[in-house]
């Protein structure tokens, strides 16, 4: 009888043994998805794929979350026409982008009135929307909310020329690039004042220092030289790297950032540069570079179609395994393609590298768009292996402005984080002048053309959310004759024009 209580007794904790490891694996189940969520998303978050967060995500996301992630990938008229977002901060946001400034401030004012106190996450986008919107008005509303960020407010007053006397040393004494590059726009006087700067960011980040050409003349793309004089012999041991430069009217700026790419540190390289139609010497002063450095070929384009289709038929004369872009008005330091180059050579996975920039007027100023920081990403400089982009996501859409931003946006979403480099070096300088392609859209902050151009970028966001929330594949082919997303009609380009271009060249579309 013993025995028979005790065998029973056995089957009953195994059955409570058993009923209490289901629970535990339900349990499990049920929180392991929970935390799986959380993990996921935080980590998405944390890495700034925002794209990936909306196309996939976004009914797991809060309100305020959203918003945020929103906000980060610049899709602000979202604020305006998702009616969930009225009397929030977010459209607000919306108005500051889309509608005039006094509506805005109206709105503003009733929003204050209702809130009393804004968080301090409403506050800092608030001020990041006025730093890329109305930069003079970003500048009270940074002494009101923000007053002990020095940084930010002295960089303000550079950016809109404001002249001050500096006493803040804790400030300048503080050697990081951007302190240093303030410093210098405050207190470089003199051209020799301004490469010492310089200098000490290039030293800040180990890369060999730079001249001036003319010691007498500001600092300017067109007054840098390195110190590298002679040219390096070519080595066919190292994979070719073709550079593509595309030139419209250049003439003041092409000589010098044609020989910022002549001199690079890297041995084996070409130039190819596409002349959209110039009317001043362009061609000229390349045709006579190219006759000294077989390396540089020229190609000129029977009528105007834009630098993004100039970029598409530069390819094709190509003949590198990685290829790269180098605006006409930028100067590039002499370890550019080696320091960007590198990364590929140790892994052969790596998919593209990009790196920093800064610009500079032509009084030897730091400059920049965003106000803060001054070095940011180069939205010309992926350096990419040709073959594995050119036939899984395709090259630049055919728009007269903006597509660089596109086309480096779908390199990162399509391969990710572990087959992209930036390298965090400032290995350009750019030119900060009234009538550059990326300058002319800048002049007038409440202007129709930086509506036009935040409307492609929105447009191009949203194909980019649609495919990932489709499961479909990012690519822009620019051989169908709908667009894969709507593009404003003041940038479209005109497709007749390049079909005349192509044919004239001998070239396929395909």
């Amino acid at each position: 009888m013993s025995l028979s209580n005790n065998l029973i007794s056995l089957l009953q904790i195994g059955y409570l043994m058993n009923c209490l490891m289901l629970w535990k694996k339900s349990i499990q189940g049920i929180f392991g998805v929970a935390i799986f969520n959380f993990s996921r998303l935080g980590r998405l978050r944390k890495n700034r794929k925002y794209t990936i967060l909306l196309g996939k995500y976004a009914s797991k996301l809060n309100k305020s979350s959203l918003g945020e992630i929103i906000f980060e990938l610049g899709l602000y008229s979202r604020f305006l026409k998702d009616s969930q977002w009225r009397g929030t901060i977010f459209y607000a946001i919306g108005l500051l982008y889309y509608d005039d400034y006094l509506i805005f401030r109206s709105f503003f004012r009733s929003l204050l009135q209702r809130r009393k106190r804004l968080s301090y996450l409403e506050k800092e986008l608030i001020l990041r929307a006025l730093l890329s919107t109305y930069p003079c008005k970003a500048r009270a509303f940074c002494k009101l909310y923000f007053p002990k960020d020095i940084l930010l407010y002295f960089s303000l007053l550079s950016f809109l020329d404001k002249k001050t006397v500096v006493q803040s040393e804790r400030l300048f004494t503080i050697k990081r690039p951007q302190n240093i590059l303030l410093a210098a726009n405050f207190i470089a006087s003199q051209p020799e004042q301004q490469i010492g700067f310089i200098n000490e960011v290039m030293g800040f980040y180990q890369l060999p220092k730079i001249s001036l050409v003319d010691r007498r003349l500001p600092l300017f793309v067109t007054n840098i030289k390195s110190g590298q004089e002679s040219i390096v012999k070519t080595d066919d041991h190292l994979p070719l790297v073709s550079v593509l430069m595309t030139t419209f009217n250049s003439q003041e700026f092409v000589e010098a950032s044609l020989l910022s790419l002549i001199k690079q540190n890297y041995s084996n390289k070409e130039i190819i540069v596409v002349d959209d139609n110039s009317s001043d010497d362009t061609c000229k002063i390349i045709h006579s570079l190219s006759v000294k450095y077989p390396f540089i070929r020229l190609i000129q384009l029977p009528v105007n179609v834009g630098t993004y289709v100039a970029k598409s038929i530069a390819i094709k004369f190509a003949r590198g395994e990685f290829v790269t872009c180098h605006d006409s008005d930028d100067w590039a330091h002499p370890n550019k393609l080696i320091e960007q180059m590198q990364p590929l050579l140790n892994d052969p996975n790596l998919v593209a590298t990009f790196s920093k920039w800064f610009r500079v007027s032509k009084e030897g100023k730091a400059y920049s768009r965003m106000i803060i920081p001054f070095i940011r990403l180069n939205p010309s400089s992926a350096l990419f292996r040709r073959k594995i982009v050119e036939s899984q996501i395709g090259l630049w859409d055919w728009v007269k402005t903006g597509a660089d931003s596109e086309f480096n946006a779908r390199i990162k979403l399509v391969f990710g984080e572990r087959l992209v480099k930036v390298v965090n070096k400032p290995l350009t300088i750019g030119s900060h002048r009234e009538n550059s392609l990326m300058t002319s859209l800048e002049t007038e902050f409440s202007s129709g053309k930086r509506i036009i151009r935040q409307q492609y970028w929105e447009s191009w966001n949203e194909w980019h959310i649609k495919q990932i929330s489709r499961n479909k594949h990012i690519r822009i082919n620019n051989r169908v004759i709908e667009d894969s997303f709507p593009v404003p009609s003041e940038i479209r380009v005109n497709k007749r024009d390049v079909y005349y271009c192509f044919n004239q060249l001998g070239l396929s579309m395909g």
